[in-house]
Formats: structure tokens, C-alpha cells, sequence
């Protein structure tokens, strides 16, 4: 006789469990999708249509009524999570791309031009070996007048 000790065994969810792990999926979505059209109604069929299901049943399970939801209808809405968060992590990503090559180009054309900024160094970052001012100047200043 085969021992399962060990393994991981497959869990099975019942269906409120189900409703409970696709709704926070369906909400970011059609949260961001109301942001991108600014109506609540659009954002519903513009989700509904991507996960494949009707905008009534998706306005029922965001609003937290009675609705049954199918394996593929999570599968679904969690895939559109998926592609949704794969889409936004490479509009940063090419947006950082963007800031980089604006940086490199307002260094190149500031190169040169600008003189570089050269801040006095404090008593503790003086060079070891190089000749100290006799007064500093703040007291030099003082003693002018």
C-alpha cells in the first residue's frame, strides 16, 4: 500500500469559499476599470467581457449577493487579474525605461555647460597632507572689518 505521507494533497473549496476568493479578483477590477472610464456601469461590462461572464452576474458577486461561481468562472476572472496586473507592471516598467533615457539625455546636454557644483568639505573629509587655511573663512570675513 502507497503512504501519502508527505505529499500535498489537492484542497477542495466549498462555494462560498469560492465567492470569497473571486470576489477580491472581480473588485480590483472593475475598481480599475472605473477608474480608466469613470463609470461604474462600463467598468462592469468591460470585465464581464474579458472574464467571459455577464455583467449581471458580475454586478451580483461584487455587491455580495447570492451568485454561484463555477471553477471557469474563476479560472476566468483570474486570469483577467493576471493579464491586468502583467499589463500594468510593464507600463512601469516601460515608463522607467522613459525616465531613464530622459535623465541620460538632460545630463548629456547639461554636460559641459553647467560647471559642477563643489560643495566646501567639512574638517572630518579634509585630505590628509594638504595645507590648512591659516584662518577660515568666517573669521576671515570677520576680521576685514
Amino acid at each position: 500500500m502507497r503512504s501519502n505521507f508527505g505529499q500535498k494533497r489537492a484542497t477542495m473549496f466549498t462555494a462560498s469559499e469560492a465567492i470569497d476568493r473571486t470576489r477580491p479578483f472581480a473588485v480590483a477590477l472593475v475598481a480599475r476599470e472605473q477608474r480608466k472610464t469613470a463609470s461604474r456601469m462600463l467598468a462592469y461590462d468591460r470585465v464581464a467581457a474579458k472574464a467571459g461572464v455577464s455583467s449581471a452576474w458580475l454586478r451580483r458577486l461584487v455587491g455580495r449577493r447570492h451568485v454561484s461561481v463555477a471553477l471557469q468562472d474563476f479560472l476566468n476572472i483570474y486570469s483577467a487579474y493576471c493579464r491586468a496586473c502583467e499589463r500594468i507592471e510593464a507600463e512601469a516598467e516601460h515608463e522607467r525605461q522613459m525616465l531613464l533615457a530622459l535623465k541620460d539625455k538632460t545630463h548629456a546636454v547639461f554636460e559641459g555647460v553647467v560647471p559642477p557644483l563643489v560643495l566646501p568639505k567639512s574638517e572630518s573629509e579634509e585630505i590628509e597632507g594638504a595645507p590648512k587655511p591659516a584662518i577660515s573663512p568666517p573669521l576671515a570675513q570677520s576680521q576685514r572689518r
